[in-house]
């Protein structure tokens, strides 16, 4: 049994031999030659040796290379395949990183495409921005709001029944159309921005690298403005810009007193803030006790309108 297993695991280390990638020309012509060279022997050896009985062999020699050819032509038929499949199976790993290589490729391409109108939207929201600098300052022109609110509070102190959300929302409006003009083109270029951001980044964390892009290029009292901003024109408007905003968590960066100049502001910035998700501020502890600050005043305040 040892020698059949023997036997049988060199035929198969030949066969593996044959059929393996270094099989070349010289290897099979070499295995040509043998056969050859093992035929010519036994055919001169009979006829030196045994001329008399050259029919008989003859007839022997063919019934005996008929199935020996056959047997070849089957062995090779056979090597055929195997080399096909090794091939084909060579081609089709080749086709998958040639595929896995365009594919890189196509992504590559996509990122620079994004790179490159990403890079120039904020070129042109940047020259908006120089342009509205140039009419206005971001400081005074929050001043000038906040100036307006509190006039408008305190002219009609009676008629707002402490529902400073409702009221703000009324008046951004009318500070909108009497006196803001191009700061709707800043802050619709800044919403394009982010909204492109958004709708093309493959993932929340690569979007986040792009709009901490745009956040780092924003002053103090432009955040403020922003906050202001998303929160007034869902007057007429989604509220869109605010989800922009904070999913991308962009006020991170503030402190509580940056978001008033005017202390009478407080309620008001109290009522707009609380409609914001505390994931706008972020990691910024500070500004999350003050958001709880905030709903605990809102709330308080709710209670006593309703006792009155």
């Amino acid at each position: 049994m040892s020698i059949l297993n023997c036997f049988n695991d060199k035929l198969d280390k030949i066969f593996k031999k044959i059929v393996s990638n270094d099989t070349n020309e010289n290897t099979l012509f070499s295995l040509f030659k043998l056969a050859l060279i093992g035929i010519a022997i036994v055919f001169a050896f009979n006829l030196l040796f045994n001329r008399e009985g050259l029919g008989a062999w003859g007839d022997f020699f063919g019934g005996v290379l008929n199935p020996i050819l056959t047997f070849l032509t089957f062995m090779g038929l056979l090597i055929t395949i195997v080399l096909q499949q090794k091939e084909l199976k060579e081609a089709r790993g080749e086709f998958a990183r040639q595929s896995e290589a365009l594919e890189k490729q196509q992504y590559e391409m996509t990122v620079q495409s994004f790179d490159n109108k990403f890079f120039q939207m904020l070129e042109l929201f940047n020259f908006v921005k120089i342009n509205v600098k140039s009419e206005f300052d971001f400081k005074k022109q929050r001043e000038k709001l906040e100036s307006f609110i509190v006039e408008t509070i305190e002219q009609n102190q009676q008629n707002i029944d402490k529902n400073y959300y409702s009221f703000f929302e009324s008046n951004f409006v009318r500070f909108n159309n009497e006196y803001d003009t191009s700061f709707k083109y800043y802050f619709l270029n800044l919403f394009q921005l982010l909204k492109y951001i958004d709708d093309n980044a493959d993932s929340l964390e690569e979007a986040k690298e792009y709009s901490n892009i745009i956040r780092a290029q924003l002053s103090k009292d432009e955040l403020v403005l922003l906050l202001l901003n998303c929160i007034g024109v869902q007057k007429f408007t989604t509220d869109d810009y605010q989800k922009l905003v904070e999913k991308f968590e962009f006020f991170e960066h503030l402190r509580w007193n940056d978001l008033t100049i005017n202390k009478k502001m407080n309620p008001v910035i109290d009522a707009l803030v609380v409609k914001y998700d505390r994931k706008v501020f972020g990691k910024n502890d500070g500004m999350l006790q003050e958001f709880e600050y905030a709903q605990e005043r809102t709330k308080n305040k709710d209670k006593t309108n309703d006792t009155i």
